[in-house]
């Protein structure tokens, strides 16, 4: 999950100055919500919403989004969910709250997302220190339970209401790319062989928002694991070569064309992670971080072992990082 500037695109005139649908739908939802007669106790079934998907909708979030997934960054080739950060339809942690339905067609509420992370859908997650055999053992394997956003939306405050609008009070877990920095919230653990996201721990509220977005979205779920990692390998390879360079030149005493073509692999690593390249947040996370170790190994020669979390593992093969299922 990456920072996107919602300014850099301007909101739909569907939206903006509203279509007949769209004004349809709102007036249609504001007496359906708030003339309807209720069972104490129960919400109402949600309205049939279809207006905030129009064309013009989703090719203004295709283009906000670079074509990625809001959540998981990953490439939108095929179907694309436009999804309601609020869910519209009710809410999973709440079962009398109607949903957030007066935002259903706020363009600040809508974010260009897959349907694996904005759909619950049967998927395997991948631990931390998962092997390859362990990897292999979830592919083969059916998975049977479900995970993805649907109509989670998990909070610390007050919930808001049709009547009491104040989404602020809320104290959201969740995290909305377009409202704040996500990299404060993620990590990406390089000590095994899978690219595993982690929440920070900067402080408990950190951590905290870290996780949910972890579990509610499924950022480790098999198959983005699975290309996720190919993406590291990509990295890892490179940074082997970039220190196989350096170390020629310490062995030759002194080989410019050593130095000047490990810069050169060095500008190609922080060129991997402009806005349209697919998991920019991790990739940027590794190269930073390599970076810094090395600028630090070349001032002070580091301990190998240090230099070797930035490495292939020893697995990074095409059998490694097997075809994952997509369920």
């Amino acid at each position: 999950m990456r920072y996107v500037d919602r300014s850099t695109e301007p909101e739909p005139p569907c939206l903006k100055d509203p279509s007949n649908a769209v004004k349809a739908e709102k007036l249609g939802a504001i007496s359906y919500y708030t003339l309807s007669a209720r069972i104490p106790g129960k919400k109402l079934a949600s309205y049939n919403f279809s207006a905030y998907g129009e064309f013009e909708v989703k090719s203004s979030l295709r283009r906000l989004f670079k074509n990625k997934c809001a959540y998981c960054e990953g490439p939108l080739t095929g179907d694309m969910d436009v999804e309601h950060f609020r869910p519209k339809g009710g809410v999973t942690e709440d079962d009398q709250h109607d949903g957030y339905w007066w935002l259903t067609h706020s363009w600040s509420n809508l974010l260009a997302s897959c349907p694996h992370c904005n759909q619950s859908r049967r998927c395997h997650l991948v631990p931390q220190h998962a092997t390859v055999a362990d990897f292999l053992k979830l592919q083969s394997t059916q998975a049977t339970a479900s995970y993805g956003k649907a109509n989670q939306f998990p909070i610390q405050g007050q919930r808001a209401t049709y009547t009491a609008q104040d989404l602020t009070v809320e104290r959201a877990l969740l995290i909305d790319p377009t409202a704040e920095n996500p990299e404060l919230y993620f990590k990406w653990s390089r000590e095994g062989h899978y690219s595993v996201a982690l929440p920070t721990a900067i402080n408990l509220w950190s951590q905290s928002r870290g996780l949910a977005a972890i579990d509610v979205f499924a950022l480790n779920r098999l198959y983005l694991v699975h290309d996720r990692t190919v993406r590291l390998n990509e990295m890892r390879t490179q940074a082997e070569l970039i220190l196989g360079l350096l170390e020629k030149d310490m062995r030759d005493g002194g080989n410019q064309a050593c130095v000047d073509e490990a810069i050169v692999r060095v500008r190609e690593l922080k060129s991997a992670y402009g806005p349209r390249t697919w998991y920019t947040a991790m990739v940027k996370a590794f190269v930073e971080e390599f970076t810094a170790a090395l600028r630090e190994r070349v001032i002070t020669p580091a301990p190998m072992i240090v230099m070797n979390d930035f490495l292939p593992t020893g697995q990074d093969s095409d059998d490694a990082v097997p075809d994952a299922e997509v369920v």
